[in-house]
């Protein structure tokens, strides 16, 4: 079998952009977010709970030198990255998200207490996927993860090594005042090699255990003394840093820690188990990588496409995070967390997710399920958080869009289940949440402060009216489409969005050329097709004037190059789409246009480069300008699907599936699920509609 973890770059987008300079139509395109992809290359698994990454407390998945940034220049906290120990559970990708983890940071150190957690400078750094490691100052510490724990491997350069654990770590260095602390602690000293933690960190009780090897003592400590207690409440002092430390018997350690939401006994029974050496375990989980990035296979031509391919794939599949079993906020059974955020991945990612993965399709419907059941509410940013639906000032009724792509890639199940899941439990889930309160604005007929919030209540209605007409239930179907037909509402006389709303990361013109349920009244509405193409022509830069697109530094405008599809130009289309493979996505650290946002961006660029695009909550696909030239899908329903590219060039000539000619340049998303051929052919010049 192909080992394609060999092609993946772990340290793609994990610094300040590095990129072509924009020239042409991508010289005119203007970046307002973060020029950063905020990645992190520590250990961890597909979808994996735990994650394992050098910690500095730097911006924004405590990895690097940033500060936070939202634009422009970006600020250090230092020159070179720096290293201060190990830290668990990371964001991917994100911007200033509220919550930050970095939880149990591991340092290891010589000498005095005050020695630990110092940043010290690194001196070598590798990372493939699902091992990390860093040398700094005669130590190298490494790291591989298991689906519940973490593993830990340290080689000191001589003796009288020590290894301090602060269970107190929540977030980033204070400078990015991006951190926090928790509510209460109790640490337990079970035996010279063993310690146990119970603490409350962002609302949400967590158990610690850790298993050192080579440990010959073991202590708390509270602040910069340590203590000879076996047990220690740091409930009162939770201002100062308070954890453990372990003093080795030799120059190499071993350790296991495992972080449990569900019990101590369950952290424990994990941290017992039987994970094989270091260098098992980490092979183990290079495998389960290998398996998942093969679920994309490219062809043997497309070799030098290849490292920048599965580097992306690889950043695309490591959010949200599977705590099956784990009995966070009272939902048992599958559960998955850090959906960070809907409004990031609800276009591009989740559809790849669903398209690929069934057992990850159905842990994210349960988790819609039960979430509705207990609060009455679809999660929009679901942290491990007590907090955990942070807000919903960007957008609104998100997750429906997902629960209708999670049915249409079904596969037609027979049983009336999205993947195990009820759909008639996803249609009450989803009608709950759009007659939530917070939207009875909406909901009662009235005016919506915010235009872009108005249009995605209008499209979730009718994104989950599909699913509820083909399951009967007519009802339902004529309430939401009586809401969803209020669309035009958000528009001004102009065609553009309306002037008076505020408008989240971008502008009015940002937000006009969204992907329609009705693209035809959509262009109608904006005077035609004539003027609506000079609208578009302006903001991807092929005509002067107005607001520029974000050239895919954000998510608010990323899929907008498939406008030019529906309105007759996919000319246009593929020359926006091959000047932004161009300029703007590129490979290393650098490499990532903006924030990546739990692998929103380099799954756009995914869709992109197999020259297949998904419409959100629509049974549609588009055919797009594709980069490879082969590629094999294993589809979630079982089936495979081919995509062969003929011909040269950027414009697409015709396309089949399974023979049949697509005129239209579109397929279903539940056709797509039937597998077969797709058949692109390519050409030098416009082929016009």
């Amino acid at each position: 079998m192909t080992d394609f973890t060999k092609y993946v770059d772990v340290f793609l987008g994990c610094d300040s952009i590095d990129l072509p300079k924009p020239e042409g139509i991508a010289a005119e395109w203007r970046y307002i977010k973060g020029l950063c992809g905020n990645n992190h290359p520590g250990a961890v698994l597909p979808f994996g709970r735990m994650s394992c990454c050098c910690y500095s407390g730097a911006y924004s998945a405590g990895y690097g030198r940033n500060m936070p940034n939202f634009g422009g220049p970006i600020k250090h906290l230092f020159a070179e990255n720096m290293f201060a120990g190990l830290s668990h559970f990371h964001h991917s990708g994100t911007g200033y998200i509220g919550v930050f983890y970095n939880y149990a940071l591991t340092s290891p150190f010589y000498g005095a207490l005050s020695a630990a957690f110092e940043l010290r400078p690194i001196d070598a750094e590798e990372a493939i996927p699902g091992y990390y490691s860093v040398k700094s100052g005669g130590i190298h510490a490494a790291a591989t993860v298991t689906k519940a724990c973490a593993l830990h491997r340290y080689s000191f350069s001589a003796e009288g090594g020590r290894i301090a654990i602060d269970f107190s770590n929540d977030g980033l260095d204070r400078r990015t005042k991006a951190f926090s602390r928790p509510t209460s602690g109790v640490i337990t000293r079970i035996s010279e090699r063993e310690v146990c933690a119970e603490v409350t960190l962002q609302g949400v009780k967590l158990y610690f255990y850790v298993v050192c090897g080579g440990a010959a003592r073991s202590t708390l400590f509270c602040g910069e003394s340590e203590m000879s207690d076996s047990s220690y409440d740091a409930s009162a002092h939770v201002d100062e840093l308070f954890g453990c430390v372990f003093d080795l018997s030799g120059t190499s350690a071993e350790l296991t820690l495992c972080i449990s939401a569900h019990s101590m006994e369950r952290a424990r029974s994990h941290a017992h188990a039987d994970h094989g050496r270091f260098d098992e375990a980490s092979l183990q989980a290079r495998e389960m990588w290998n398996a998942a990035l093969s679920k994309i296979r490219l062809g043997g031509d497309d070799e030098e496409l290849k490292p920048k391919f599965y580097s992306y794939l690889y950043h695309t599949l490591l959010k949200p995070c599977d705590w099956t079993g784990e009995r966070l906020f009272g939902c048992e059974g599958e559960f998955y967390c850090d959906l960070c955020t809907m409004w990031d991945i609800y276009k591009t990612q989740l559809p790849l997710v669903f398209t690929l993965f069934p057992d990850v399709t159905r842990g994210i419907t349960e988790t819609f399920h039960k979430l509705s059941e207990r609060t009455g509410r679809l999660p929009h940013a679901l942290l491990l958080a007590a907090d955990r639906d942070i807000e919903i000032k960007q957008a609104r009724a998100l997750a429906e869009f997902s629960i209708a792509d999670a049915y249409f890639r079904r596969a037609g199940s027979p049983d009336g289940t999205v993947r195990g899941v009820p759909t008639a439990a996803l249609l009450d889930a989803a009608e709950r949440d759009i007659y939530r309160p917070e939207y009875s604005d909406f909901t009662s007929g009235g005016r919506v402060e915010s235009a872009t919030q108005h249009l995605d209540m209008c499209e979730a209605c009718r994104a989950i009216a599909q699913v509820a007409a083909e399951c009967g239930r007519t009802e339902l179907v004529h309430r939401l489409l009586t809401l969803y037909e209020r669309w035009p509402e958000v528009y001004d006389a102009d065609g553009l969005m309306r002037s008076d709303s505020w408008y989240y990361e971008g502008t009015r013109v940002n937000y006009s050329f969204r992907l329609a349920a009705e693209p035809e009244k959509r262009i109608a509405l904006a005077g035609g097709r004539e003027r609506y193409l000079k609208h578009c022509d302006r903001f991807f830069g092929f005509a002067p004037g107005g607001d520029k697109f974000e050239g895919f530094n954000n998510e608010t405008d990323m899929e907008t190059p498939y406008i030019y599809h529906f309105a007759g130009r996919r000319d246009r289309m593929a020359e926006v789409l091959h000047t932004g493979n161009k300029y703007m996505f590129s490979v290393g650290r650098g490499g990532v246009p903006g924030n990546n946002d739990s692998g929103g961006l380099t799954s756009c660029w995914i869709w992109n480069a197999l020259g297949l695009f998904p419409v959100s909550g629509q049974d549609k696909m588009i055919i797009g300008s594709p980069l490879v030239m082969y590629a094999e899908m294993e589809l979630a329903s079982g089936a495979m699907l081919a995509i062969k590219v003929t011909g040269s060039g950027i414009y697409t000539k015709s396309a089949t599936l399974n023979g049949r000619r697509l005129d239209d340049f579109e397929l279903r998303a539940s056709e797509l699920m039937a597998g077969g051929v797709l058949e692109i052919k390519m050409c030098d010049t416009p082929v016009q509609a």
